[in-house]
């Protein structure tokens, strides 16, 4: 999460999307990609939190859990030298007004089946307990990376599902994570429309998981559909 220093990178992001002065800093939205072996049967698709939570300060940290940040770490930094989509989405958001830089990602344990989170204040936390390997994690920089373009681009207004649901369905469309390797490795072999299918699956599990959204989750998704699912900013197109 972005320390003091970096306040001042987040100062346009807070006045565009209108935080209410006080108001608690807790990521905004989360991918989550929970840990996913190859199984002949179908199993069930966790859903994605919504608040990936840094543990408390001062808590023990065990060998193994040293080796987790050390692994996240270093796939992040190879990420960021060499990932065409997270260098493009950083270049966009630069352009946009909203430099995002490198110290802007944080590795932190977060729990179970956590992969991701952002929110303005913060910046990304990226759940190095959760980390299936380095193109999982260049994924959830890429879907979190989209949340912040929408952040900064885009007035949105936090009280409206439909507004959340746009962003989820645009994250979950250009991070990569609905690719069809990735359906497999989930369960979710379908050939037709699978990439749709797996979009609209995934933007509704977030949805779920924000009281404010979780009754009306899959109406919101229906009801931006087919707009949000043609915009492809800042990529001209998706292939």
């Amino acid at each position: 999460m972005a320390e003091a220093s970096d306040s001042s990178l987040f100062g346009r992001w807070r006045s565009a999307l209108g935080l209410a002065a006080g108001a608690p800093a807790q990521p905004t939205s989360a991918h989550a990609q929970p840990a996913q072996q190859p199984a002949p049967a179908k199993a069930p698709e966790a859903a994605p939190p919504a608040e990936p939570q840094a543990p408390a300060p001062g808590t023990p940290r065990t060998d193994a859990d040293a080796a987790k940040h050390r692994r996240c770490e270093r796939f992040k930094g190879k990420l960021l030298s060499s990932s065409a989509m997270v260098k493009f989405m950083m270049k966009e958001l630069d352009k946009s007004g909203c430099p995002f830089v490198p110290e802007h990602f944080k590795c932190l344990p977060c729990g179970p089946s956590y992969s991701g989170g952002f929110a303005p204040e913060y910046g990304i936390v990226l759940c190095e307990d959760q980390i299936i390997d380095k193109s999982h994690l260049g994924d959830t920089m890429v879907h979190e990376l989209v949340h912040a373009y929408d952040f900064c681009t885009v007035k949105l207004n936090f009280n409206s599902c439909a507004n959340h649901a746009c962003t989820e369905i645009r994250a979950a469309m250009l991070s990569g994570e609905c690719r069809f390797s990735r359906e497999l490795l989930r369960g979710h072999p379908g050939f037709s429309k699978h990439f749709q299918e797996c979009v609209r699956r995934r933007a509704i599990l977030s949805l779920k998981q924000k009281p404010l959204c979780r009754d009306s989750a899959e109406e919101a998704v229906r009801g931006v559909w087919e707009s949000c699912f043609a915009d492809t900013a800042p990529f001209d197109e998706i292939v």
